[in-house]
């Protein structure tokens, strides 16, 4: 049987950068019910993490341009 999954982020200095890894770690336990063994996944999401910083300095892009718009047409007014 195993217990519950724990998963989290980290980031990783290699030699072409920082990538940055989702791991899980279960942990798998003996008849007794003690922890004998932890099992681990991790996945390299370093584009979906570059993805995510695009995706929010483009939304902050696009707030600041509506204020701005907002603005003008306020002092149009």
């Amino acid at each position: 049987a195993s217990g519950v999954a724990h998963t989290y982020d980290e980031e990783m200095a290699v030699s072409s950068g920082v990538r940055h890894f989702s791991t899980t770690l279960v942990p798998i336990k003996g008849p007794g019910g003690r922890v004998e063994r932890i099992a681990s996944l991790s996945r390299d999401v370093s584009r979906f993490k570059k993805i995510e910083l695009e995706l929010h300095a483009a939304k902050e892009q696009a707030e600041v341009a509506n204020r701005s718009k907002s603005d003008f047409l306020a002092s149009m007014s």
